[in-house]
């Protein structure tokens, strides 16, 4: 389902079985979908201890399947599906453009 700016609830949608699968095997999937909202949806999960400060590395757009719970598999790919690097500081690590 999706809603207006004006809050207008649109018609409910179908959910495709693809969708569903992960999420009972305790995976999210995205698609095409903004960094920072990824890293919002694992914070549902528990404390990510990912930090983003650049807005365009924010902006940039992430399509895949992951386990909220093993973050530290997302943060070995992340660097090789989007131009990021991570670094390390006092327990949190800051993706940043690698460009």
């Amino acid at each position: 389902m999706t809603a207006s700016a004006e809050g207008v609830l649109g018609p409910v949608g179908a959910v495709s079985v693809a969708g569903i699968a992960p999420w009972r095997e305790g995976r999210v999937s995205f698609h095409d979908i903004p960094l920072a909202h990824v890293l919002a949806e694992f914070e549902r999960y528990g404390p990510s201890r990912f930090l983003i400060r650049d807005p365009a590395v924010a902006a940039l757009r992430l399509t895949g399947t992951f386990n909220p719970r093993y973050l530290d598999n997302f943060a070995r790919v992340l660097p090789q599906i989007l131009p990021v690097r991570l670094h390390e500081n006092a327990g949190m690590t800051e993706i940043i453009s690698s460009q």
